[in-house]
């Protein structure tokens, strides 16, 4: 695997599977000089089978972390879907380390000197060539969608809202230490004493604090919106699933049905 190529990351539990596999899809039409990679958190072995055809490296997790929903999330991000009823704020530690695994996949790149790193949510769908998106590299460490924080909420007002769902990373020794200490400090809130204090949005106040610590020493950007469209239009290279309205929007529908079809 050349390390020096485009690296695209993804990880998944079972549930979402049918999702990373038409992202797995939809970048192999549109970019085939690139690498992917999809972590699997506890697929089914069914599952497994069918990527075997696919120019994907596959790396199995079986986390040692139960299922069973037991955390209530705080509410980090007030207008996900997941904070509508008491029930769908139930969550459970497997599921939150799923959804921070996007940091624990762009840690261990870097220290295994992958060079320019694509994070993406498993439900994104690309639409477009993804070379064009390494120019965003000459010049920054890290592009990411974000926005200033409305003051009232939970997150200290000076922590940026980070849509984190789709991340370009240029490896360099701040975002080794970037990544690193995102990580650790996730994975200290999942398996250490600090367990009491894990929720399903850790990763963005994590990421919030740690930027506010180190942004002297990044080169961030925001992300062109083209590369993280949730609103799903005919420019957008990649459609980046946003909560409830992948399931409601007749143009994302479509196009996952179609590669889900194949």
């Amino acid at each position: 695997m050349d390390k020096n190529k485009l690296t695209i990351s993804c990880a998944c539990d079972s549930n979402y599977f049918t999702h990373a596999l038409v992202l797995i899809r939809s970048i192999i039409k549109h970019s085939s000089d690139v690498n992917i990679i999809l972590t699997g958190i506890h697929l089914l072995p069914e599952q497994i089978d069918m990527l075997d055809s696919l120019p994907v490296l596959f790396v199995d997790d079986r986390v040692d972390l139960p299922a069973t929903k037991t955390l209530l999330a705080k509410g980090v991000d007030e207008k996900h879907p997941r904070m509508k009823t008491l029930r769908s704020r139930l969550i459970s530690p497997r599921v939150c380390y799923t959804v921070h695994s996007k940091f624990y996949n762009a840690d261990n790149l870097l220290n295994n000197n992958f060079t320019n790193i694509l994070i993406l949510d498993a439900d994104s769908i690309v639409r477009g060539d993804l070379n064009s998106i390494m120019n965003l590299l000459e010049d920054h460490d890290l592009s990411v969608s974000y926005q200033p924080r409305r003051p009232g909420g939970i997150l200290p007002i000076e922590y940026p809202v980070f849509k984190e769902g789709v991340m370009l990373v240029r490896s360099c020794t701040a975002m080794k230490l970037f990544f690193s200490k995102i990580s650790k400090k996730l994975k200290d809130l999942t398996f250490l004493n600090e367990s009491k204090k894990l929720d399903i949005d850790s990763d963005s106040e994590v990421m919030g604090e740690t930027y506010c610590n180190m942004k002297s020493n990044i080169r961030l950007v925001n992300l062109p919106t083209i590369y993280k469209d949730t609103l799903f239009t005919a420019a957008g290279v990649i459609w980046s699933g946003k909560g409830d309205r992948k399931t409601t929007a007749e143009r994302y529908i479509k196009l996952y049905n179609t590669y889900l079809a194949q």
